[in-house]
């Protein structure tokens, strides 16, 4: 197969996406029994089936993968099979990862030099085991022939320790995970789900039901309700690609859900909201109670599958093009940059597809852009527009940032029902600032804290929208290309 990293760059497409599609069907067995102790969280993709749906075909899906990986703006090789992703989230905060380990599984005969090859860097010998670096602080090592682990953070030593240790004989993650990667299929070929045994106490059930519109839940209703909901077991969401993408969310209790049904869009937003995060507003969600199961169902946009499947593990961009290579080197300044920028425009777009569509809070969203801006290839761009990019996810961050000290702010506020004052931030664009603002009462508090959120958000996006026009205007006088 070394050859084919060879070919010219149209024929090397055409074969990796033809491999993609022809790749045979993937198990999720041996993945399960390389995933450790401790993860509350898997994200598991079946590239085999996804490739096979109507809308990957329609979409090219498996060639648009293999022109990434090639054009080095994606680790993802053409010829992987499956990818299974466990983390450690911390369900305490806005689901920041502590760690996540990766298991890819790929096509027999695909060897780590074919990989090389493409993304640069040099394949070595450790012990019984070969390694690569493909990331910054990220190493691929191989554990068996086609199947390579990569953990973050921690790097080539979090790596070689964890082949080191080997599989286990048995599952160790819970049981509710296990069950979780087992529902991967043809019908329903990307799964991401969420353990939350124990993660939910009396207290906060009874402040995220008592949030709810109108209060539906009160006395010894409140009490039995609260306890249903520190019952969950968890969260599975399965994602099905026929013509279009349908997204299925079953949430796991301890008893009977029914209680839940009628509450079931305002629960999960309220939830949703502790987190940073928002339901899609314009999906007419579909709700039912099957047993101890609340489900969940609507339709999904591109950019909210990329949002799920970020909640695990955001998206893999390649930094080959920061190592010294042959090739990257040569590349020019100005394609490097046209690149660089429109990747960044690309992520704007999609972050602002999802502002509009969501309601509420936006904190995670905003984090995870705000990591992906930070993770695109860097050499070669000019310096100015590296500049550019750092205030742009920096911007991203101090706006997460301002609306979740909002609503912790406004959460205290109501609580304590007290006039005083706190800092609101104003701009991170080019700097920190801060202003004191009066409290009052219940009403005026929530209308307050809105509009602080959306003052920043607006000074915000203005100051990264005028970037943009100065940076490309400056960019193509010196270039003399437009950008």
């Amino acid at each position: 197969m070394q050859v084919l990293w060879k070919s010219p760059a149209n024929a090397l497409v055409a074969i990796l996406a033809g491999l993609a599609l022809a790749a045979a069907p993937a198990r999720g067995d041996d993945a399960l029994l390389w995933l450790p102790e401790g993860l509350n969280a898997v994200l598991v993709i079946d590239a085999n089936a996804a490739y096979r749906s109507p809308l990957a075909i329609e979409e090219k899906w498996a060639q648009k993968t293999a022109q990434a990986f090639v054009a080095q703006d994606l680790f993802l090789p053409p010829s992987t099979r499956r990818i299974t992703v466990g983390a450690e989230l911390d369900l305490t905060g806005s689901l920041n990862p502590i760690r996540r380990q990766l298991i890819m599984e790929v096509k027999a005969g695909t060897e780590l030099a074919d990989i090389a090859s493409v993304t640069g860097g040099n394949v070595e010998k450790v012990d019984d085991w070969q390694g690569l670096s493909v990331l910054d602080g990220r190493y691929l090592v191989e554990a068996k022939q086609a199947e390579y682990l990569m953990v973050e953070p921690g790097g080539r030593q979090a790596a070689l320790r964890w082949v080191r240790a080997g599989a286990s004989p048995a599952p160790r993650v819970s049981k509710f995970l296990q069950q979780a990667v087992g529902s991967v299929s043809d019908q329903f070929p990307i799964v991401t789900a969420l353990d939350l045994t124990d993660a939910v106490d009396v207290a906060s059930a009874k402040a995220v039901l008592s949030s709810l519109p109108n209060r539906p839940f009160t006395g010894a209703e409140l009490d039995s309700t609260a306890a249903l909901l520190v019952s969950v077991r968890g969260i599975v969401c399965k994602v099905h690609l026929g013509t279009q993408r349908m997204l299925q969310c079953r949430i796991e209790f301890g008893q009977s859900a029914a209680p839940l049904q009628p509450v079931a869009i305002p629960l999960v937003s309220s939830v949703l909201q502790m987190w940073g995060a928002s339901l899609d507003d314009s999906v007419k969600w579909r709700t039912r109670a099957d047993g101890h199961a609340l489900i969940i169902e609507g339709d999904l946009s591109p950019s909210g599958l990329k949002r799920l499947m970020s909640v695990v593990h955001p998206p893999i961009v390649s930094s080959a093009a920061r190592q010294a290579g042959a090739e990257s080197s040569n590349v020019p300044t100005a394609e490097a940059s046209k690149k660089y920028l429109r990747s960044i425009q690309h992520e704007l777009d999609d972050l602002r597809g999802t502002l509009k569509k969501t309601r509420d809070n936006h904190c995670l969203w905003y984090e995870r852009s705000a990591r992906t801006i930070d993770g695109l290839p860097m050499l070669k761009v000019d310096p100015d527009l590296l500049t550019f990019g750092a205030r742009v996810s920096n911007s991203l961050r101090y706006q997460a940032q301002a609306e979740r000290f909002s609503n912790v702010r406004a959460g205290t506020r109501r609580a304590e029902n007290e006039t005083g004052k706190f800092y609101g931030g104003v701009s991170s664009y080019d700097g920190y600032y801060y202003t004191p603002t009066a409290g009052g009462n219940e009403a005026a508090i929530n209308a307050q804290e809105n509009e602080n959120a959306a003052g920043v958000k607006f000074s915000e996006w203005k100051q990264i929208e005028d970037g943009l026009v100065e940076i490309r205007r400056g960019l193509t006088q010196k270039y003399s290309v437009e950008f």
